[in-house]
């Protein structure tokens, strides 16, 4: 993961500070034989924590189709990034660049096999914007299913 830092409110905060934030998430995703890839943008709030050694990211994603909300928790330590995310379709993926995580997706109709393939983790700040990029190859019960690129760009809410 690289991490870089300007001054500015992001390298400012001390262990257990915690500021809200807006978030912008881009994420782009490419199916296999697909021409052009799905873009979904989402702006919500939430609220970052400085951790020692790390940062923790907590915002709620509501689905623009009204089928309610999840919970995400995103974990940033150590060159890795670790995603939970809690509700009907819940999991928790960890992402290192050139690893491969296996895990669940849980879902009210049953658990699937997923497995991650992490090309990037990148978090780097700016003077008054943070952001985290990862870039990632997913599969369902072992096939692959999309290539993924989320972006979240994070900036103080006053």
């Amino acid at each position: 993961m690289t991490e870089t830092a300007d001054p500015g409110i992001f390298s400012q905060m001390k262990s257990g500070d915690s500021l809200d934030v807006l978030l912008s998430v881009t994420g782009e995703n490419r199916s296999p034989g697909g021409d052009e890839p799905e873009t979904i943008r989402v702006v919500t709030l939430g609220t970052l924590r400085r951790l020692d050694g790390g940062w923790v990211l907590e915002y709620t994603e509501s689905d623009p189709e009204g089928n309610g909300s999840q919970k995400v928790v995103i974990t940033l330590s150590g060159g890795r990034a670790v995603m939970e995310r809690t509700g009907d379709f819940s999991t928790t993926m960890v992402f290192e660049k050139g690893r491969r995580f296996d895990g669940a997706y849980r879902t009210p109709w049953g658990d699937l096999a997923m497995g991650i393939y992490t090309v990037q983790v990148n978090f780097s700040f700016g003077a008054d914007q943070a952001w985290l990029r990862l870039v990632y190859q997913v599969d369902i019960q072992g096939r692959f299913t999309a290539m993924h690129d989320l972006t979240l760009r994070l900036a103080p809410n006053d």
